[in-house]
C-alpha cells in the first residue's frame, strides 16, 4: 500500500515466493509501473503480481503498468484474499 521508498523492500523480497501473490494497492501501485527496479526484483520471486485498477486509475497510472501485472477490481481483490491466506500488509 506504500511506495517503495516507504518500506523495507529487501524484507518483502525475502518473504515472497512463487506460491504467493502480491497485490499493489493505494500508493503501492506505483511499484507496478514499467522499468521500476523494485518491480523487476519482485518478478524474480515468480510470485503472482496484481494491481488494483481503481488505484491505478486514481493516480493516472493505468497506461504505465508493466505487462507482467494482472490488473484487478475490488471483486477480484476479495477473491484473492480467500485464495491466499494468510495476508501480510506492507
Amino acid at each position: 500500500s506504500h511506495s517503495s521508498s516507504r518500506f523495507d523492500v529487501q524484507a518483502l523480497l525475502r518473504c515472497v515466493s512463487e506460491a504467493d501473490a502480491v497485490l499493489f494497492v493505494q500508493d503501492g501501485v506505483s511499484i507496478a509501473i514499467k522499468n521500476n527496479p523494485v518491480f523487476q526484483q519482485l518478478l524474480e520471486t515468480q510470485a503472482n503480481i496484481y494491481a488494483l485498477q481503481e488505484d491505478l486509475q486514481a493516480r493516472g497510472m493505468l497506461h504505465l503498468v508493466c505487462q507482467d501485472v494482472t490488473i484487478v477490481d475490488y471483486y477480484k481483490y476479495v477473491d484473492l484474499t480467500f485464495k491466499y491466506t494468510p495476508q501480510l500488509l506492507w
